[in-house]
């Protein structure tokens, strides 16, 4: 927690106040589990790693004395090692854009950390970026967010009105969703993103569970 508290430091007043209203939304019995960013989970607010199904890992901030912008998140969705790791695309609906990485002679310099004030929030499909498992068999559940990160996109490609339907075309090749917000009107459309997501008829329907479905059913983001 204290590193998630000291990386809040790290951003702008729009991305601390949407990360905040994730949080306070999920508090009280949903899964928000932190380190340097954050998981967003359906099931219950206990562990270091959720034992209920991932909706999204967070990112934001600083990391390892890096800068998390673009750069970074997209290098990260370069996994080392894995020559097959399927989600390698960021999409960045304020742009109505993707960039992909499917090759290490294409990854990015790296921006320091210092005096850095990051001005986006990452929505990732896998734990810290590109962590789909666990090796060591502890937790119940994947890391990787399935149907859940599936919908998270559709949403916000609605809600920010964009307007390339080949973006959508394979849904399971995009691992982060980019949330730039520099002004009020990026953080309003955020947060509209956000309400209607989580509120909404297709995600409810996907909670099982009754307790956590009102939950959700109750979320506003302000």
């Amino acid at each position: 927690m204290e590193d998630y508290l000291q990386n809040l430091k790290r951003v702008n007043p729009y991305v601390k106040h949407i990360i905040n209203e994730i949080r306070r939304n999920f508090d009280g019995g949903l899964y928000f589990g932190s380190d340097q960013g954050f998981h967003i989970a359906v099931g219950e607010s206990i562990g270091k790693y959720p034992n209920g199904e991932l909706i999204a890992y967070g990112g934001f901030g600083t990391q390892d004395d890096s800068a998390v912008d673009r750069e970074f998140v997209l290098n990260k969705l370069f996994k080392k090692g894995y020559d097959n790791f399927p989600h390698n695309t960021l999409f960045m609906p304020k742009y109505n854009k993707t960039y992909t990485v499917d090759s290490k002679n294409n990854l990015y310099e790296l921006n320091s950390s210092t005096t850095f004030m990051g001005d986006a929030l990452y929505l990732c499909r896998c734990s810290h970026y590109n962590l789909p498992k666990r090796d060591d068999k502890e937790y119940r559940t994947s890391l990787e967010s399935k149907h859940f990160f599936d919908l998270m996109i559709k949403t916000v490609y609605k809600e920010y009105g964009c307007d390339k339907p080949e973006i959508l075309d394979d849904l399971r090749q995009i691992g982060a969703i980019e949330l730039e917000i520099i002004n009020e009107k990026d953080l309003q459309i955020a947060l509209k993103f956000l309400q209607t997501y989580f509120t909404g008829r297709k995600f409810l329907s996907s909670v099982s569970t009754k307790k956590y479905n009102d939950l959700f059913s109750k979320f506003k983001f302000e």
